[in-house]
């Protein structure tokens, strides 16, 4: 998987062995890939805004994880505003998830480069 902004919006690619791509709104890759896909096409709207798509997100997981540990878990998104990515980890996920759009910008997240 690829990600990356581009004339202020946000891209997603993902590449198979042979080299194919295609490009997503969202997707997965690992354990339980199909199934998080399939509910990804069910439930993912392309208004969302990062909060409520992160929350999204972890809905998913916990749906389809038998264990789901947020502690354990990362995620990756794409800042917009400030066109960088951000990473998110354990406690800082629900604390994102917990708090208003503007005051989601405020959470701590690691910036990539």
């Amino acid at each position: 998987m690829v990600a990356g902004i581009h004339n202020k919006k946000g891209s997603l690619y993902v590449s198979d062995v042979t080299g194919n791509y295609a490009q997503y709104h969202t997707n997965a890759i690992g354990e339980n890939d199909e199934k998080i896909r399939a509910l990804l096409r069910e439930k993912y709207k392309k208004d969302l805004n990062i909060s409520k798509g992160v929350k999204l997100g972890i809905e998913i997981f916990k749906e389809v994880k038998e264990k789901f540990d947020i502690n354990k878990f990362e995620l990756v998104y794409l800042n917009l505003k400030e066109e960088k990515m951000k990473r998110l980890e354990g406690s800082f996920i629900e604390t994102f998830i917990n708090s208003s759009r503007t005051q989601s910008d405020k959470v701590k997240g690691k910036e990539l480069k």
